[in-house]
């Protein structure tokens, strides 16, 4: 049950990175020109792209500090691999048959799934008795493939941008691992059921 929610709370706080950068749904509701769109999409593009590097590092570390057995951290991603790579990936080909699109869709999914070893990895050595600069190194190495593991901005990528931008984003990328990881001893705080009977005891 755990895995199963914090392969969910990654996918949900995504989802919501979706919404935020979603230059048509904005240009729809406010009845912006497809001036704004034209101009804003690449920027909101390498905006999520960055963004979900912070829920997928957050919750990775956090599965480590709760699940505390090796491949807990592993299972989670896993379980979003599966569900991005049918229900996200898998489909969009399926819709697409036939397309070029489509077929670049199909031919990134075996890449996909190979984003999952860095995270077997890292879930095998990382130690919760590392030094802080061992650790901040590890989660500036994770930024990037927890964004990648986000089948939506990272098909997007991988096959539809020009390939200099791959380089170009790793910083930034690496940058959000490293503020994912300031945050995960208050967010495990969060969702632990001690922490939501205090907040119920102050009010």
């Amino acid at each position: 049950m755990v895995i199963i929610s914090l392969a969910t709370l990654w996918l949900d706080i995504n989802t919501v990175v979706y919404i935020i950068t979603d230059v048509d749904g904005i240009a729809y509701t406010f009845q912006l020109s497809n001036t704004f769109t034209a101009q804003a999409a690449p920027i909101a593009f390498v905006t999520g792209l960055i963004l979900v590097a912070i829920p997928g590092t957050l919750i990775l570390f956090s599965a480590k500090r709760i699940l505390r057995w090796t491949g807990g951290a592993t299972s989670v991603a896993a379980l979003v691999v599966i569900v991005s790579a049918t229900a996200n990936l898998g489909f969009r080909a399926g819709v697409l048959t036939g397309s070029q699109a489509g077929f670049s869709i199909s031919q990134y999914i075996p890449l996909y799934l190979l984003f999952l070893i860095p995270i077997a990895i890292f879930d095998i050595f990382l130690k919760e008795s590392w030094s802080r600069s061992r650790m901040l190194v590890s989660a500036a190495l994770i930024g990037p493939f927890a964004s990648f593991l986000d089948g939506w901005f990272s098909v997007e990528l991988w096959m539809f941008s020009p390939t200099q931008l791959i380089p170009l984003t790793m910083v930034p990328m690496a940058l959000a691992g490293l503020v994912a990881w300031g945050s995960r001893v208050r967010f495990v705080q969060a969702l632990s059921p001690d922490h939501f009977v205090a907040v119920q005891n102050r009010e």
